[in-house]
């Protein structure tokens, strides 16, 4: 709903309940006009997204490969790092191995990203990133007053303030989703913070 990925899990209500349904530019609006809604929406995300990761939950999405593959590597770092809920499928486990096994796959097929619409073969952070709704997709006959590419201090700071003074942003940012706010603790040299800005 605030970053348009798409959805990985099905849910049910196990008691009765009302569903508020809107869509996103409004949803988005309403996290803008109302703060002290946003702050409990956002909490109830942070708590999800935690009991997502220690829950069965985490196996919905499956990242198989070998431990010593630097492209199984390079995917399992691009998923944590973004916090994407995963679990890791070692094929050089007899269980790894029966799994492979029983989906048709074989060992050129790796790394697999197994996920709850596809079987991602050679997968790819660019790859799962698209399958799950993160990568760019541009919208036809959109036009965006500045385009930032990196999201490194620098390119925070010129989106943040271009935003605040209703320009059409976009920032495209290659490596992590929020770009350093989303990969960081802290971030420096962010303008107007001399000792730093706290990231996620």
């Amino acid at each position: 709903m605030l970053n348009g990925q798409a959805a990985m899990f099905s849910a049910r209500m196990p008691a009765g309940g009302v569903i508020q349904r809107m869509p996103r530019p409004v949803f988005r609006q309403l996290m803008s006009d109302a703060p002290e809604l946003s702050d409990v929406i956002l909490k109830a995300f942070m708590a999800r997204r935690e009991f997502l990761r220690t829950s069965e939950a985490a196996l919905s999405i499956q990242i198989a490969g070998g431990a010593l593959s630097a492209e199984t590597l390079e995917l399992r770092n691009w998923a944590t790092r973004l916090n994407v809920v995963h679990s890791w499928l070692d094929v050089e486990t007899d269980d790894g191995h029966r799994i492979l096994e029983s989906l048709g796959l074989d060992v050129d097929d790796l790394p697999v990203v197994i996920a709850p619409t596809a079987i991602l073969r050679n997968a790819t952070p660019s790859v799962l990133a698209d399958q799950l709704g993160l990568a760019y997709r541009s919208v036809p006959g959109k036009v965006y007053d500045i385009v930032v590419v990196g999201g490194g201090p620098a390119g925070l700071a010129t989106a943040v303030y271009g935003a605040s003074e209703g320009l059409d942003t976009l920032v495209l940012e290659g490596v992590a989703v929020g770009g350093q706010a989303g990969a960081s603790a802290r971030i420096e040299n962010y303008l107007g913070f001399p000792s730093g800005s706290a990231g996620r």
